[in-house]
């Protein structure tokens, strides 16, 4: 008896992040940090760089976040390329730079003030309370870097 086997195709969608043919290479130490790097991340995933000291991952994430450009390849996000700098994507650096003169709320609007002047700056101050508020850093609005812990 034969059976018939009904396939489905499974449909996946696109992937939010699709890296083709990554390289990166520094001329003036002559090194290579990223050769042929190619992957796709899908939508709802969790992913983790991982890999020893000075083999690219840092590299890797600027790039992907349009804050340096690769020596040869593409990175696409949701289908349009990463050419530069997005308001779509943001980045948390190895280490946390706040000027040590400006307040926590004052470090927050930065950005904004840069962007759009203080005035708008002023104007968002509210918004800025609420992502104090979801990090758990209420109280803390006026506090300078220097008088946060750590971990904070």
């Amino acid at each position: 008896m034969m059976q018939q086997h009904s396939e489905h195709a499974v449909t996946r969608p696109p992937p939010v992040y699709s890296v083709r043919n990554l390289v990166k290479s520094f001329a003036r130490q002559s090194v290579t940090a990223l050769s042929n790097v190619e992957f796709d991340l899908p939508q709802g995933s969790f992913t983790s760089v991982i890999g020893a000291s000075g083999c690219g991952k840092t590299t890797l994430l600027k790039i992907m976040a349009g804050l340096v450009s690769p020596t040869k390849g593409s990175v696409m996000l949701a289908g349009r390329p990463v050419l530069g700098t997005r308001d779509d994507i943001g980045m948390m650096f190895q280490k946390a730079v706040l000027l040590p003169w400006k307040t926590t709320v004052e470090n927050i609007l930065l950005p904004i003030e840069i962007r759009e002047g203080k005035s708008a700056a002023r104007a968002r101050r509210g918004e800025a309370q609420t992502l104090i508020e979801l990090v758990g850093l209420k109280g803390f609005e006026n506090a300078y870097p220097g008088e946060l812990s750590g971990g904070m």
